[in-house]
Parts: structure tokens; sequence; C-alpha cells
């Protein structure tokens, strides 16, 4: 459950703040389809479909960060497990 918690954004995907998981949600292009890293792949079709691309390439560039430090999060809660586990050996 924490590992699940580890990946929610208090700030939301870009341009859709009530969104908050950073790995899995719908996408904003086509809210159809599911979407890995959502906020990331929302920049780069916009990016790809030549919209705004200056504005999206920031936004690629601050959520890269954001993700990151949530891959690191949710490696530590794991770390923070194991460790737990491996005392009572």
């Amino acid at each position: 459950m924490q590992l699940d918690r580890a990946f929610l954004d208090p700030a939301g995907l870009p341009g859709r703040r009530l969104k908050r998981h950073i790995l899995l949600a719908e996408s904003s292009i086509d809210t159809y389809s599911g979407s890995s890293f959502p906020g990331l792949s929302d920049a780069l079709t916009e990016i790809s479909l030549g919209r705004n691309v200056t504005e999206q390439w920031e936004i690629v560039r601050q959520h890269f960060s954001v993700i990151l430090f949530t891959i690191q999060s949710a490696a530590s809660t794991l770390r923070d497990v194991t460790d737990f586990m491996v005392e009572y050996y």
C-alpha cells in the first residue's frame, strides 16, 4: 500500500491537478486509453502535434524531475520493508 501511495503527487499531473497518480491514469488526449506516465506522455504527444512546443518542453523537464523523485521515494519504501524483514532472520 505504501508503494502505491508513493506514486501520488499532491500537485497532480500537469494541467490536471485532480489526477494525482504519476504512474497510471487515462490520457488527456484519448480518455478511453490508459497511459503509463500520463503527464509525460501527454506533453510529448502535444510536442509531436506541434502545440505549444516550448511550453510543453518545460512541462516535460519539470514533470520528469517529479517522476524521478517519485521512483526514488517508491524504491525507499521497498528498501524499508526489506530492512525490516532482514532484522528478524
